[in-house]
């Protein structure tokens, strides 16, 4: 037993999927898949049952989890103050969000443990009012990709690494009419059953996004009815808790949807793919901080991505 094993467990207890979980720790479904069955041969017994598409811990998991849990805490506590007697980074960070910005809090919080004498800037960029790539006063830039080509289009400016991969999901709140037939257990879709629904949408007629509302009705053969909108996430969140329209979030949306809009429904789409890419932009090497290209290395860390040596 290796602690590598140990933290994969609890990240898979976390999202209750496996090929979520390895999209997240940036590692293969099967690489995952022979940790935790390593892990469960190791101690003799299963620690998940299948539900669906889904895992969910059992009797033994439970058990397990809770003293892993602790006992991973207290080591990363001891990693911490040791680490911290040597790491003393200061200097400012900036970093402009054209996607939701809390996608990047754990791993900003996790650095910020490490170099407390260090401080970030974080803009939550909306569609109309983003800073021009060229602003060298800026850092990083948080963006998501529908499309693999636009990600790797040459930029003179930034130098792009993809985060994860994730799936968009329809959200529907319990006050929506209809809500109520669907079970606890439906976890995917027909779209054109809901054709006739009201959708939130954000800003179409942007150079920078393309909302990917529009992209998934169309596959299903309709064009949807914008009931309003808007970039805003928490007035999103609103009118999903009202019942007056439904909308498309992405994965790493869910949490902080759920904690907004109890009782919701996220569910994937049937016969679409609706998935997108997550980056973040820096500036090129000579450009950066101290501060900068210490945090660019520990976003590699963190997100189990190789270094980077490009200029």
């Amino acid at each position: 037993m290796d602690l590598r094993q140990i933290r994969y467990f609890i990240e898979v207890v976390r999202n209750e999927h496996i090929s979520k979980t390895a999209d997240l720790l940036n590692i293969t479904q099967p690489t995952l898949s022979k940790a935790i069955s390593s892990l469960e041969k190791e101690l003799g017994v299963s620690l998940f049952d299948r539900v669906g598409n889904r895992i969910r811990l059992n009797q033994n998991g439970r058990r397990f989890y809770e003293n892993a849990k602790l006992s991973i805490n207290y080591l990363d506590s001891g990693i911490l103050s040791a680490k911290q007697t040597v790491y003393d980074v200061t200097g400012t960070i900036t970093i402009s969000c054209w996607c939701f910005a809390p996608i990047l809090w754990l791993c900003i919080d996790g650095y910020s443990r490490l170099n407390p004498k260090t401080d970030f800037m974080v803009f939550q960029s909306f569609y109309d009012q983003k800073t021009s790539e060229s602003d060298q006063t800026i850092d990083f830039i948080l963006r998501s990709y529908a499309d693999s080509s636009e990600e790797t289009t040459a930029d003179q400016f930034w130098v792009r690494q993809k985060l994860f991969s994730e799936d968009h999901y329809l959200v529907i709140g319990p006050e929506f009419p209809g809500f109520h037939e669907l079970t606890d257990h439906t976890d995917t879709v027909d779209l054109t059953q809901l054709k006739e629904a009201p959708f939130i949408t954000m800003k179409a007629d942007t150079p920078f996004f393309h909302d990917i509302t529009y992209q998934i009705c169309k596959n299903a053969g309709f064009w949807p009815h914008t009931y309003f909108q808007t970039d805003d996430f928490l007035m999103k969140m609103q009118m999903i808790n009202s019942g007056n329209a439904i909308a498309f979030l992405p994965e790493c949306c869910l949490d902080n949807a759920r904690a907004l809009c109890p009782g919701m429904k996220a569910m994937k789409i049937q016969g679409y793919h609706a998935r997108r890419n997550v980056s973040l932009l820096r500036k090129k090497r000579v450009l950066l901080s101290e501060a900068a290209a210490d945090f660019w290395d520990y976003v590699l860390d963190y997100y189990n991505l190789p270094p980077d040596t490009r200029e």
